[in-house]
């Protein structure tokens, strides 16, 4: 399988001082996700490198943005050795002499619901998988807890002012519903326990913290997470939750992203 070459390759890197590898694997700041078979790294929730297997080697690739002062809007493989454009990287040798520049360039400007949830999961051990797609076309679950007992539970997170309007709201209920088939599916366990039976195998501090432990059911009802509003607010998003609570939404939790932790786990039916 892809992913599974992709861990063995960045596994012989990171036993090698000095390789980009082996300072993305002891980087407690960046936030790991899986993408089919490519593995995604982010920093402050903006994905920066994506890593794939070919053949004989990895693929290695980069936004644009984070290589030159070109406009963004496409990737760039960064190829072993690099070439003469006078770029900040010049490929995967560049990358591994100017990391802690790279990585500033790509947190320079924090993604502003991503940077979120990556604090979130970068403190909880049981966020066992970030940004993850679905069967069924439903929408990306922005993350999925591994709560004791083997249940896990998926949480849509939402910046409380982009839902200000009553139609973000009823967008938001309308993924709802489309999330809540998509976990019916067997193939929404399937997903998620496969992507916890990754993290054994890939060499990096984020995936080290993540839980260990064998997936037995997933929550059929996802979470919607509300964060990141000024604390005179407050009552304001209480009854913005209220309002989607009575369109049908079972699970909502109004907490910052620093107070968030197991007490909001018990939201979950």
């Amino acid at each position: 399988m892809g992913w599974q070459r992709v861990c063995a390759a960045l596994a012989s890197l990171a036993e090698v001082p000095g390789t980009w590898w082996s300072s993305v694997a002891q980087d407690s700041s960046a936030v790991l996700a899986w993408k089919e078979d490519t593995l995604v790294v982010r920093w402050a929730g903006n994905p920066a490198l994506w890593i794939e297997s070919l053949p004989q080697d990895l693929l290695v690739r980069t936004a644009e943005e984070f290589l030159s002062l070109s406009p963004p809007g496409y990737r760039v493989a960064l190829q072993p050795v690099g070439g003469p454009e006078p770029r900040i990287l010049k490929g995967l040798d560049e990358l591994a002499r100017r990391f802690a520049s790279f990585r500033r360039r790509v947190m320079r400007y924090p993604h502003p619901q991503g940077n979120i949830v990556d604090r979130i999961v970068r403190r909880e051990p049981c966020a066992v998988a970030v940004d993850m797609p679905l069967p069924s076309n439903a929408p990306s679950v922005d993350m999925v807890l591994l709560l004791p007992a083997g249940v896990a539970s998926c949480w849509l997170v939402r910046r409380a002012e982009c839902l200000r309007s009553p139609q973000a709201r009823s967008l938001l209920v309308q993924q709802l519903a489309s999330l809540r088939h998509a976990l019916a599916s067997s193939q929404a366990l399937a997903t998620i326990a496969d992507a916890i039976a990754r993290w054994p195998h890939v060499p990096a501090v984020f995936a080290r913290r993540r839980v260990r432990g064998t997936l037995r059911r997933v929550l059929g009802e996802p979470v919607v997470l509300l964060t990141d509003f000024l604390p005179e607010l407050r009552p304001v998003v209480e009854g913005w939750a209220a309002e989607l609570r009575r369109q049908g939404v079972l699970s909502v939790c109004v907490s910052q992203p620093t107070h968030f932790g197991p007490r909001h786990w018990s939201v979950n039916p």
